[in-house]
Order: C-alpha cells, then structure tokens, then sequence
C-alpha cells in the first residue's frame, strides 16, 4: 500500500505525484466528449471540443485537490469527541483526552461541470468523488469545545473518481500522519446551534454527503 505524505490531496491519493492530467486527458477523449454535449451542439468544431475538454480537466484536477487532513477534521466533528467538547464548554479552562476509537470517515462529492459556448450550455458533466477513510490509535486534545491537538494514529484512505458514472480512477494509500498535530485555535465540534459554538457560513455548487462512524 502506498504511504502518501502530509499535506496530501485526493489527487495524490489516486494518481501519485505525477498527477492526473496525463489520465484525464486519456479519459477524457473526443468520443466521450461528443456524447455529453446536446444534439443541437454536434456542429462545434474539434478545437472547441478541445477547449471543453480541456476545462474539464482543470475543473476535475481542482477537486482533487482537496485536502486529506481537511476532511478528516470535518469528520471529527462528528465523532464521539462531541461529548467531550460539551463538558468542557461547560467546565471552562478545562480539557480532556479523549482515545477516538477505530472509525470510519467518509465524504462523497458531486459536483457538476457546465459546457459552454459562447454563453450558451451544451451539456453538463457530473463528477463524483468518494474517499473512505479507516482511522486507529488516535487521541485527540479537547478544551473548550475544540479539538486542539491530535496525536500518534495510523489512517488509510481509499478513494475512488467517477465522471459521468463512469469509473476513472480508484486507489487506497495509507496517511502517514505525524506524530502529533496542533490544530491552532482548534477544530470546534459543537453544531451552530450549541452553546460556544461558532457561527459558520456554508454553501456550494453539487452536492457532499460526509459521515463518520
């Protein structure tokens, strides 16, 4: 299994340092292409197509550029560390360490490419990402509702890109996380609605279905 370094990206995970250009543009073919773009578009030239091709790949290689370890902090914020964030909300200047036992984290992205030309859609790509993640050892730091420190652990991923329901690349890796990581001001776990918990804005284009269990 490859050991993948911190920071590492989804892109990393599925097609090494390379990269995923060389792959996407294979995938990524005039036949494929001719069959998302709309009847009343069959007229665009090769070069347009190209150009569309093109746009595909560097919105798909921006996906894969999301974070490993951002993930897993999302994940967290849902594991069983919540208790622990609330009782040392209520106990300032308290913390606590907390064993996150074995755990799965998962996260599934579906975003959408539109193609156009001269401002006019010619069809829609769908692209989905989903990794899974299988997380022991670790202990977490919690003090005032945040998670402020990780320590030791071992962490796989697997990860898997589809375009268009159709399977482009699947690889698993393990995460060699380092032996401690301090997470600044911390990871806050409670909901919005909790007390001492943050505010946060949310939103985006697609759809992302995390959990951790």
């Amino acid at each position: 299994m490859t050991t993948i370094d911190i920071p590492a990206t989804a892109g990393a995970v599925l097609f090494g340092p390379s990269g995923a250009a060389g792959s996407l543009e294979e995938f990524l073919d005039a036949r494929r292409l001719s069959g998302w773009i709309t009847s009343g578009a069959s007229h665009l030239t090769r070069d347009v197509q190209d150009a569309l091709r093109h746009e595909i790949c560097t919105d798909t290689d921006d996906l894969l550029n999301l974070d490993l370890v951002d993930v897993l902090m999302t994940g967290w914020r849902k594991h069983a560390a919540l208790a622990a964030a609330r009782r040392t909300v209520a106990a300032p200047g308290t913390s606590e360490v907390v064993d996150l036992a074995t755990h799965h984290i998962t996260m599934t992205q579906r975003p959408y490419i539109d193609l156009l030309c001269d401002d006019v859609r010619v069809g829609r790509v769908q692209l989905e990402l989903r990794l899974d993640f299988t997380v022991a050892g670790l202990v977490a730091v919690v003090r005032a509702g945040r998670m402020v420190s990780v320590q030791a652990g071992h962490c796989t991923v697997a990860a898997a890109l589809l375009i268009e329901g159709e399977q482009v690349a699947t690889r698993s890796g393990h995460l060699d996380l380092p032996l401690a990581v301090r997470l600044g001001a911390g990871i806050p776990l409670l909901h919005d609605h909790e007390p001492g918990a943050p505010r946060q804005d949310s939103g985006s284009r697609g759809q992302t279905d995390s959990a951790a269990a």
